[in-house]
């Protein structure tokens, strides 16, 4: 009696075993040369050329902190000149529009349009009322501008004569022109900016600003006066 019919096994079935059984220790035991993969067989290749195999890219640079803005971004005055201007910057707009619309060759770059670039002479107040086909206005345009530049200057003549109690020098006549002009253009822009926003339209009437320019310049005296700012 063999072995393998000992244990109930044919004899050819041990073989097959044994077989099986080198095949997968000889699979298992045997090594794979260094170098036969594929980064191996790229490296030799690149060796027999002459070059090296390129170095790795870098690590991407790690993620950046948040940045805060500069402090000079929430300023209390930039917060006030962005409000002053509105939503999508319309009081800058209008103000852009009215200064290319009376700005002259030869002429200041304030709305008042009808002072000259020098120290304007007694005739610039002395011109008398400026006269208007219209008695409103749709918006403070160019026309407008003009239109309360004349009255103001008007309303200073009698500020200039030689016997007025009040009497204001030239200079001085001429930087008030400027101040209350600016003052009149400014307030009705405001007003009209706040109309575009609701929706709502109301002409700009002429006798209500003939009798504001005339209470802002009264007003403007008295307080000159008690200044002491007067020539008179």
């Amino acid at each position: 009696m063999t072995p393998a019919s000992v244990h109930g096994r044919s004899p050819e079935r041990t073989l097959l075993d044994r077989a099986s059984h080198a095949e997968i220790w000889a699979s298992s035991s045997t090594l794979r040369p260094r170098g036969s993969g594929r980064r191996g067989i790229l490296r030799r290749m690149l060796r027999r050329e002459g070059t090296t195999p390129p170095p790795p890219p870098p690590p991407p640079p790690p993620p950046l902190p948040p940045s805060h803005p500069p402090r000079s971004l929430s300023t209390p005055a930039l917060a006030e000149a962005g409000a002053r201007n509105g939503a999508g910057g319309q009081g800058a707009r209008k103000r852009s529009r009215w200064d290319a619309a009376v700005a002259e060759p030869g002429r200041r770059s304030s709305p008042a349009a009808r002072v000259p670039t020098a120290l304007p002479g007694p005739e610039f107040f002395s011109a008398g009322m400026p006269q208007r086909d219209t008695s409103t206005w749709d918006e403070p345009d160019a026309d407008f501008g003009e239109y309360v530049s004349g009255v103001v200057a008007c309303r200073l003549g009698k500020y200039l004569q030689p016997g007025h109690p009040n009497r204001l020098s030239l200079q001085a006549a001429a930087k008030l022109h400027d101040k209350l002009t600016d003052q009149v253009r400014k307030k009705e822009e405001e007003a009209y900016a706040e109309r575009q926003e609701t929706g709502l339209f109301k002409a700009i009437d002429r006798e209500k600003i003939d009798a504001r320019i005339k209470e802002f310049v009264r007003d403007s005296i008295h307080r000159m006066v008690l200044a002491g700012a007067t020539a008179g």
